[in-house]
């Protein structure tokens, strides 16, 4: 399951590297980053049965791969994705493993410009744009009073907004925290097993990087 996941993952790192082919004259950027993923209290249906669930915080961690127009030095595309587990804060906990692909329109304000920074040694930015939402679930089998877990992936569409400060210490290396938020709703339905999962899910994340310019 962890080889799907990871599979995933570097599948969407290389469709970055692929579908977003910079300009000659654009400024492209890879980033890279790591923090945590905060998902809210969510409403989870199970066989026609709706309640709320809590979850535990995760690692989260993902990268970056755009370029910012030469013309239009304040607005980027972006391709990004990332990982990290949504676990159920119970004994007998439902998993998930969430890798979203996400396309975002990019937009920075530059501050602290010079000769040396002229796109500002200070970047306030904003992302935003649909999300390719990839989940994988282990669901324990105790709701319908059985043992053992299904496992059941998911492809889903959901939205993606990110918000952060980039601090530039030399013309082409920075550093960023960023705050995002993640929307989806994957729904499973495991085969042979009257087990049909929906699940709305609003997940926070706070988060801190590298990036490169070149």
């Amino acid at each position: 399951m962890r080889q799907r996941v990871l599979l995933v993952a570097v599948m969407g790192l290389l469709a970055a590297a692929v579908a977003a082919p910079a300009p000659a004259s654009a400024e492209s950027f890879l980033d890279l980053y790591v923090g945590a993923a905060f998902p809210s209290d969510s409403d989870v249906t199970r066989a026609n049965t709706t309640g709320k669930t809590s979850w535990k915080t995760s690692v989260a961690a993902g990268g970056r791969l755009g370029y910012y127009f030469e013309g239009i030095p304040w607005l980027g595309l972006a391709l990004d994705t990332s990982w990290f587990r949504a676990e159920e804060d119970l004994d007998l906990p439902l998993k998930i493993d969430v890798v979203p692909i996400s396309v975002l329109v990019m937009a920075r304000l530059p501050l602290l410009t010079s000769a040396r920074y002229p796109r500002g040694q200070v970047q306030p930015y904003v992302g935003i744009g649909p999300s390719f939402v990839y989940t994988n679930a282990e669901q324990p089998l105790n709701v319908l009073g059985q043992s053992g877990e299904v496992t059941e992936d998911s492809f889903d569409v959901g939205f993606d907004v990110r918000g952060g400060v980039t601090w530039m210490f030399t013309p082409t290396i920075g550093v960023f925290g960023e705050y995002g938020f993640l929307y989806v709703k994957p729904e499973y339905d495991a085969s042979g097993v009257n087990l049909r999962t929906e699940i709305e899910m609003n997940v926070h994340r706070v988060v801190g990087g590298i990036t490169f310019r070149f």
